[in-house]
């Protein structure tokens, strides 16, 4: 049992690695250039698009039960504009 759940968690480990690694290069490679192109904010849809993407990746890694996310203290982020917040 326990060389089936370690099987299973390097088959997930090596499917984040290339979601992350892939995923940015489709990012890297298509979106953002296109997005650099497109009039306005670039900066503002930049940010935006690395932060969707970071959630999608998070999503997986849930999905994958690779990691346990748990969040307490989310009011005071609320407050927290204009700042980088590492955990």
């Amino acid at each position: 049992m326990r060389q089936i759940e370690f099987a299973g968690r390097l088959l997930g480990t090596g499917i984040a690695f290339a979601c992350i690694f892939f995923g940015g290069g489709v990012l890297a490679v298509t979106l953002l250039p296109v997005l650099a192109i497109l009039p306005g904010h670039r900066q503002e849809r930049a940010r935006r698009t690395i932060h969707h993407a970071f959630r999608v990746y998070i999503a997986i890694l849930r999905l994958l039960h690779l990691i346990t996310l748990r969040t307490s203290g989310l009011d005071k982020l609320d407050r927290a504009t204009g700042r980088m917040i590492v955990a």
